[in-house]
């Protein structure tokens, strides 16, 4: 019982998603065309709300993590005690993994601005020389961002924001392998290649599995993206989902149960929104948002335990002696 009270937002939050994935098992096709924001042969919604969140949308899955490898690069530079190669090891990761993110982040940011802002397309080289400066400057402003607040805090608050930060990065790492996995396994068709190419007989259920089904040369000529058939799960419901992992800052930091609560609905709400406007842009299906953000919670959920049960011992595991710290620090004594 007590397991269950300790965990009860889990079990809320997964009870509804099944709720859910039921009622989308049997209504997908339904709630899409009642939902998406399409005309007939629309690939593309020019909705507002859904072309933003096509934007960034899943920015928090490439800006969190940025965050967090910079706050945990702060406490393994100040960390007195490990052993000098994991600390180097530890920080070039960090700064890769920064790196990488905001490349990436960048590199979709354009993606996007090329499908619903640009007039003319680029040159390919020109625009990934933009990604790479754009996708360094991301990176600065993370890890300034990321040292602004590491600096500012004391020891303590620091080990529990690099706690918060691990998890962070480890659900977002786990729930991307998992649906990036997933994806063509399914070969769902999304709601908008349908719409476009006027065959709605393509429709399949979510547990369909349909193996390397790939968008024909007629259906691109007709406006069909090469990730027609990739709609189930949702890819940025997966992303903006990485918020949810914030819910553990409230309990390392032991807040009062108002604030606690506030932190886990802006954090719902925020994957709400980005999960209605992907049904909006026609994109995906019900039952696609909801099993995204039933991954994303199942890691977040793992990645919690993970870090919280086995952080100190690896931890540990890195540190120099205290045997060898203290003769370290006689002989430094003698020396002088």
């Amino acid at each position: 019982m007590e397991f269950v009270k300790k965990n009860l937002k889990f079990f809320i939050a997964f009870g509804v998603l099944f709720v859910l994935l039921i009622i989308g098992t049997f209504l997908d096709l339904q709630i899409s065309k009642a939902i998406a924001a399409l005309n007939p042969g629309e690939y593309y919604s020019t909705n507002a709300f859904a072309v933003f969140f096509e934007c960034f949308g899943e920015m928090p899955v490439y800006f969190l993590p940025s965050l967090g490898f910079g706050i945990i690069f702060y406490y393994l530079y100040k960390h007195i005690g490990l052993k000098k190669w994991f600390k180097v090891f530890g920080l070039t990761m960090c700064v890769l993994g920064m790196l990488a993110l905001n490349f990436y982040a960048s590199h979709k940011l354009f993606k996007y601005y090329q499908i619903h802002v640009a007039i003319i397309n680029i040159d390919k080289i020109i625009r990934l020389l933009y990604e790479g400066i754009f996708g360094l400057i991301l990176a600065l402003i993370s890890f300034i961002i990321a040292l602004l607040i590491a600096k500012n805090v004391g020891p303590k608050t620091l080990k529990s924001l690099a706690i918060c930060s691990l998890i962070v990065v480890f659900t977002a790492l786990l729930s991307q392998v998992i649906v990036q996995a997933i994806k063509p396994i399914f070969g769902r068709a999304r709601y908008r290649l349908m719409n476009t190419t006027g065959d709605f007989s393509e429709y399949t259920y979510w547990f369909n599995i349909s193996i390397g089904k790939e968008v024909s040369l007629e259906q691109l000529a007709m406006g069909v993206e090469e990730d027609g058939y990739k709609s189930f799960p949702s890819g940025h419901t997966t992303a903006a989902a990485v918020m949810l992992a914030l819910m553990s800052i409230p309990k390392l930091f032991k807040m009062d149960k108002l604030r606690t609560n506030l932190v886990t609905a802006l954090a719902f709400l925020f994957v709400f929104m980005v999960g209605y406007s992907r049904m909006l842009m026609g994109a995906h299906f019900l039952t696609d948002v909801t099993f995204a953000t039933i991954i994303t919670l199942g890691c977040y959920a793992f990645s919690e335990w993970l870090v919280l049960k086995y952080g100190d011992r690896v931890e540990l595991k890195y540190c120099i002696p205290k045997t060898e710290n203290n003769g370290k620090k006689n002989q430094n004594n003698k020396t002088k």
